[in-house]
């Protein structure tokens, strides 16, 4: 994982990124998730390997939870990446999560805060993570492409920010709305269904 998303499978026992001019332009020793780097250039188009987290992970051990702290208040927009829950947990009421790991991450944090989660979910996991406690109020919108889709409800819905002062019904009709008029909505579950 660079920066919280996956980008490929160790299979050597030694690792070289290789960075020219803030770009990665190969990974040694690591079978490459193509998506994945595309994912983090989006995120960061610069790297700057000294600046960046870099950790390989060999699966989590999930334990039940139970709720530590009451929910905050507004919409958290989190984009494939897990980490980042964390500026969030405890500060809002709810979360909307775009990608199937950081979807399942979000959810097992955010039940420890009585905060449940929309999912923006397409099936193409890694699977770092099946979470076992689940908020039950937590959904997901399977979509045709979460990345795609992710993109648009972070522009139409929440206009580009990533904490939103709005009721979490009114955020959750819009973004179906939106993924419907875009034709990328597939499926609406209950994420206890999902996982």
């Amino acid at each position: 994982m660079i920066d919280g998303i996956v980008v490929g499978r160790v299979k050597d026992h030694e690792v070289i990124i290789v960075a020219e001019d803030g770009e990665i332009k190969d990974l040694v020793g690591v079978e490459v998730k193509k998506h994945g780097l595309e994912k983090l250039k989006r995120k960061k188009p610069q790297i700057e390997l000294e600046k960046v987290k870099i950790c390989t992970l060999k699966g989590f051990k999930v334990v039940e939870g139970s709720v530590k702290r009451s929910r905050g208040l507004g919409v958290a927009f989190i984009d494939h990446c897990g980490g980042e829950i964390y500026d969030f947990a405890g500060k809002c009421g709810v979360a909307v999560c775009v990608g199937d790991d950081t979807t399942a991450i979000s959810v097992e944090i955010l039940f420890r805060f009585d905060t449940p989660v929309l999912g923006i979910v397409d099936g193409d996991g890694d699977f770092l993570l099946r979470p076992a406690s689940i908020h039950p109020e937590s959904e997901v919108f399977v979509t045709k492409h979460d990345d795609l889709a992710g993109e648009v409800v972070f522009r139409e819905v929440f206009g580009c920010r990533n904490l939103l002062a709005e009721d979490f019904g009114e955020v959750k009709r819009k973004t179906e709305e939106i993924l419907r008029i875009n034709s990328l909505l597939v499926a609406k579950r209950s994420l206890t269904d999902y996982t």
